[in-house]
């Protein structure tokens, strides 16, 4: 445990560390302030759900149209002024108006997506894809099969009512944007740069500053490697809650989702540009949200131990930070050489690396090259098995090669 600390005292000691964090969870906070959405059209959901609940059927809407006329008609006493001629009163009586309209505009969604306004045809947005991408052969069926997958799933999330729910207006505040995509994917790359720099530090320490031959002389000493690695997690686990406690906390402060934690994320209404962000199991935002924190740390686990086998071979730390950025784009890179009519094509989407650059879509079949089902526990699954191998194959070669 001693040496645990001692490590743990080296990545605290070096001033980039806290300085990035420091600057990393500043500029989270100008993203946050400065994000255009209106508080005050956002709290007033909270409130349509508290009065009216989240599920949208016949009875619902029909108490809230008796309320939103009742309502009309005493503005329009009140103010001297109606929804009509709205545009000839002064700042004050459009004020009184506020609240109303964007109750009304609400209903308005609420009614449409009650009539069947938002039907899915699947096979046609297959098509669509298929032709974006350049599709053909195996993986042209492989994208049908897909769709017609997520169809029946669709038809589920109806019939057990997923979709008919308020949530945010997407298409107007563009919520599910804003936080994961963002937010959650600034918080991916700025813990990743920690992480990269933390463990590429920690594993080439005693190298670059010339102790390697006294530290490493022993047995014991070469599996010091080992603790380092061990060490690296931990400071992987703690620099990610710093950023992402951080930053989700001043996120659900300045932005009120206290009514929608249970609203299903496959909601109508979470429709920002087509098709809604529809999951492939029943989830609540409050429960995605959760599996999208989740599988933050676990990704930053996999760069954690995929880090410390680089620096094992490698032993420089901007070495080490640099052939990162090498296989990292490269990864990224890698699908836009394969074949498009081979299925080969979607097995290079299953990495971690592809996986972090799209956090809005997880859990969703929004994603026409990612649209598996399974594609985020496939992926995590896989590369853990890689990393745990090479990891181990890394440190016995340590402990038997030259220094």
């Amino acid at each position: 445990m001693r040496i645990w600390l001692l490590e743990l005292k080296k990545i605290v000691s070096a001033p980039v560390v806290p300085l990035l964090m420091l600057l990393f969870i500043a500029f989270n906070l100008y993203l946050i302030l400065t994000m255009p959405q209106d508080r005050d059209e956002l709290a007033l959901l909270n409130m349509l759900v508290d009065q009216y609940g989240s599920q949208i059927d016949e009875t619902m809407l029909a108490q809230w149209k008796a309320d939103l006329d009742e309502e009309q008609l005493l503005l329009e006493a009140e103010t001297g002024f109606s929804l009509a001629d709205l545009e000839l009163a002064g700042e004050a009586e459009r004020a009184r108006w506020f609240e109303w309209i964007v109750q009304d505009a609400y209903y308005q969604a609420a009614v449409e997506l009650a009539q069947g306004g938002e039907s899915i045809a699947m096979d046609e947005i297959a098509e669509g894809e298929i032709m974006k991408y350049g599709l053909s052969g195996t993986a042209a069926e492989t994208i049908r099969q897909q769709y017609r997958a997520l169809a029946e799933r669709e038809r589920e999330a109806g019939e057990a009512g997923e979709q008919n729910t308020l949530f945010f207006y997407g298409k107007v505040y563009e919520m599910h944007t804003a936080l994961f995509q963002t937010i959650f994917r600034s918080l991916l790359n700025q813990s990743l740069i920690l992480i990269v720099l933390m463990t590429g530090f920690l594993l080439t320490y005693e190298f670059e500053n010339r102790t390697a031959f006294v530290t490493y002389t022993t047995k014991r000493g070469r599996r010091l490697q080992l603790d380092k690695l061990l060490v690296s997690l931990v400071a992987s686990v703690l620099a990610t809650t710093v950023l992402v406690g951080s930053t989700l906390a001043a996120y659900f402060l300045r932005f009120d989702y206290s009514g929608l934690w249970h609203v299903p994320i496959s909601s109508q209404f979470n429709s920002e540009s087509g098709m809604a962000y529809l999951s492939w199991w029943n989830l609540s935002f409050a429960e995605y949200l959760l599996a999208s924190i989740v599988l933050v740390y676990l990704c930053q686990l996999l760069f954690t131990a995929f880090t410390a086998v680089l620096a094992l071979f490698i032993r420089n730390s901007y070495l080490v930070f640099i052939t990162f950025a090498i296989v990292f784009g490269a990864a990224v890179l890698l699908p836009g050489i394969v074949p498009t009519s081979s299925n080969l094509l979607f097995v290079t989407m299953f990495t971690p690396f592809t996986l972090i650059l799209n956090p809005h879509i997880w859990w969703t079949g929004n994603g026409t090259l990612t649209i598996f089902s399974y594609y985020e526990q496939a992926t995590i699954l896989s590369w853990t098995i890689i990393v745990v191998l090479a990891s181990t194959f890394a440190l016995k070669r340590f402990g038997k090669s030259n220094l």
